[in-house]
């Protein structure tokens, strides 16, 4: 039996023309779909005025896109539509027929799939990236009608976290029911819990991200626990360029804050669950952040996280069992959080060690993950 075409519109898909350093996310789930023909058309904007677009087939069924398009959303709607019609004649030249598409944002491939999903004829769906698609959402207030057409007429919308879903069912004025939400896949091994009673909190990113990581916070607000809690100290855990190296280093100098901050640098991927499952806690008060994969990872060698309340996974898991829910522009709030996690340090390890006993963190698996994915593409064909 020929297995169904599933067509993916992504500006956020892994190739040799993308941003470096793009998560792999939407690559895993794209290559989770087994059962599936899926052709991907991984979309970069360049420069400002322009009308070029040329393409690169760097893989099987794996085509990038580089395109010329005013930036912050300006001529959105131009620069998508001569993206349809060249991925249309595309098609249509390489004899492929396509039965669903998958925008794996709302505001941005939502644009493209749902215009070629009237060319050809087929169902599509939508993933919402809360962050993402919320800056997007902000920045063209004009186009908030096109985006409710867009997801109105979607078979399914998929928002990757319980906030996301809540957040833009009110913004595109449709019931909660109507959004789903599938967790960002990432490469988590089992769960294991941690027993180790440490005085090491760590946060892990890149340190080019670090503005949005919120460091800026947390640094000032580790300064004001260490009188609290004796020898507690913060490990910052991150490659980088040496620009970024010399940013959050300043940030520690001017909070006075070396005995109680280290810049540790990147660690090799496998010794990231050893790093995670020997400390203390995660502390990542990051700022409009979509998912947090790293927080994820933290749960999954067993320890607790403090969390942006409102973003990343908030929402999927009782705060009181994993950690705190911190204000993440509010360092007395992020001091309160270090504090409280420092503190029940112990019992809230064991509550994640629970939680991973009853498979209450079986959804973030990627098994889990691709399951559900594949019922949402099985069930959008029909």
């Amino acid at each position: 039996m020929t297995p169904a075409t599933v067509l993916h519109i992504s500006f956020d898909f892994p190739s040799p023309l993308a941003a470096p350093h793009m998560t792999r996310a939407v690559e895993r789930l794209v290559d989770s779909a087994d059962g599936f023909r899926n052709i991907v058309y991984s979309m970069t904007r360049v420069g400002n005025l322009g009308r070029e677009i040329a393409a690169l087939r760097y893989a099987p069924d794996r085509v990038a896109i580089a395109y010329r398009a005013l930036p912050k959303g300006l001529g959105l709607r131009h620069a998508m539509a001569r993206l349809v019609r060249w991925i249309a004649a595309d098609l249509r030249d390489r004899g492929i027929a396509i039965d669903l598409i998958h925008a794996h944002k709302l505001t941005t491939d939502g644009i493209v799939a749902s215009q070629l999903a009237r060319e050809f004829g087929v169902p599509y769906l939508c993933s919402i990236w809360g962050d993402a698609d919320g800056w997007v959402w902000r920045g063209r207030p004009d186009l908030h009608g096109h985006w409710r057409e867009i997801a109105a007429s979607a078979h399914a919308l998929i928002a990757t976290a319980p906030w996301a879903a809540e957040r833009f069912s009110k913004m595109l004025r449709l019931p909660l029911r109507a959004i789903a939400v599938l967790p960002v896949m990432g490469g988590v091994a089992e769960p294991t819990p941690s027993s180790v009673s440490s005085d090491r909190i760590v946060s892990l990113f890149h340190l080019a991200h670090w503005r949005r990581k919120g460091i800026s916070k947390l640094i000032p607000a580790m300064q004001e626990v260490a009188e609290t809690g004796a020898g507690w100290h913060l490990d910052i855990v991150g490659g980088g360029n040496a620009r970024s190296h010399l940013e959050v280093d300043r940030l520690i100098a001017r909070a006075g804050a070396r005995r109680q901050v280290r810049l540790l640098g990147p660690v090799p991927n496998g010794s990231v669950r050893e790093l995670l499952g020997g400390s203390a806690m995660l502390a990542l008060p990051s700022q409009q952040e979509t998912f947090g994969m790293v927080f994820v990872e933290a749960l999954f060698a067993g320890i607790p996280v403090l969390y942006p309340a409102g973003w990343a996974i908030d929402g999927y898991l009782p705060p009181d069992r994993i950690g705190y829910a911190c204000r993440a522009d509010d360092p007395a709030d992020i001091a309160a959080g270090l504090r409280h996690v420092m503190t029940n340090q112990q019992a809230l390890k064991e509550s994640i060690a629970r939680l991973q006993a009853e498979g209450a963190l079986a959804r973030f698996a990627p098994h889990s993950i691709a399951l559900d994915y594949r019922r949402h593409l099985s069930a959008a064909l029909g």
